[in-house]
């Protein structure tokens, strides 16, 4: 049987380990520096570009939410490379975006931060959260014809049936010689379900947007096949096999997994995005024509009207 003495030590010895971990946990995951980020963006104003209320065509005032830059996660996150490349991706094009912005499903606005220099950001989605600034379907969207310079439509058109719907809205509410910035995934799990259709390959997303009435269409993928394996290695056995796994056992998978998506990562680096990707990233511009292409033939055809 073990002594007082010897039960005291055993006891400091795992209160010592215990506390390395932790401190290891914070360490790797960079979550003070992150916590000291967030709280420094929580107590920063709105810039200039972005006006204290919005409205929406609808003739009803809605109140902006305040704009919250958010970068990269840390590599301890189980989807860290799809969010990464996903943000640098926004961040390479956000010069396209300008006047009035239209986020379309824009959720919690990860990437508002990206765009204060236009002239007014909405922000709008199905459903309502505190970043939400309009309710709506990209389906029929409540704005008139002409209403915004940009829209941004990150991830969404894989959970639209009617993908074809959406892209004519898209023409219909921007300007001519508007700029659409959109993202869709190529390699991606289920999610959202039983709302998830579609993948997008970069030729499919081109054809799309052409057929749609936009020009000077560019795709291309956020990354390639090393940074593609690693993600959905991290991603599945996370979100997979452990969705119910305690919280002790998630943080030591996602701490084993972080090298993972880091080589993956850094042989993605040097090999360049070839292969396969997560997902694609397009710009186009509106044509100065009067109707979305796709929605004339629809009409021709006689079938019901693509709004």
């Amino acid at each position: 049987m073990k002594t007082q003495s010897e039960a005291f030590r055993s006891k400091q010895v795992w209160h010592v380990v215990r506390r390395a971990g932790k401190l290891a946990w914070w360490t790797l995951s960079l979550q003070l520096p992150r916590r000291l980020r967030q709280r420094r963006a929580q107590g920063t104003q709105p810039s200039g570009g972005h006006s204290n209320a919005v409205s929406s065509d609808l003739g009803q005032p809605v109140a902006a939410n305040t704009v919250r830059p958010r970068g990269p996660t840390n590599w301890t996150d189980p989807a860290h490379i799809a969010r990464r490349k996903l943000f640098e991706a926004m961040q390479a094009r956000a010069h396209f975006a300008q006047g009035r912005l239209l986020d379309l499903g824009c959720g919690e606005k990860p990437y508002a931060g990206l765009f204060t220099h236009v002239r007014q950001y909405i922000g709008l989605d199905i459903s309502a959260t505190g970043f939400v600034d309009v309710i709506g379907d990209g389906q029929a969207l409540p704005f008139r014809e002409g209403s915004f310079d940009t829209v941004v439509c990150n991830e969404v058109l894989e959970h639209v049936p009617e993908t074809w719907t959406v892209m004519a809205e898209i023409f219909r509410v921007l300007k001519p010689g508007g700029n659409l910035i959109a993202t869709a995934p190529q390699t991606w799990g289920l999610h959202m379900v039983p709302n998830d259709y579609y993948r997008f390959t970069e030729y499919g997303l081109r054809y799309l947007a052409v057929q749609s009435g936009f020009e000077s269409v560019e795709v291309k993928p956020t990354c390639g096949l090393w940074a593609t394996i690693a993600q959905r290695i991290a991603d599945t056995v996370i979100y997979t096999y452990a969705p119910h796994a305690p919280r002790s056992l998630v943080r030591l998978l996602c701490l084993l997994l972080a090298p993972v998506q880091i080589v993956g990562a850094a042989l993605d680096a040097v090999v360049g995005k070839r292969g396969d990707t997560l997902d694609n990233v397009l710009v186009g511009t509106r044509r100065a024509i009067s109707s979305c292409p796709r929605q004339r033939t629809l009409d021709g055809n006689g079938q019901r009207r693509a709004q």
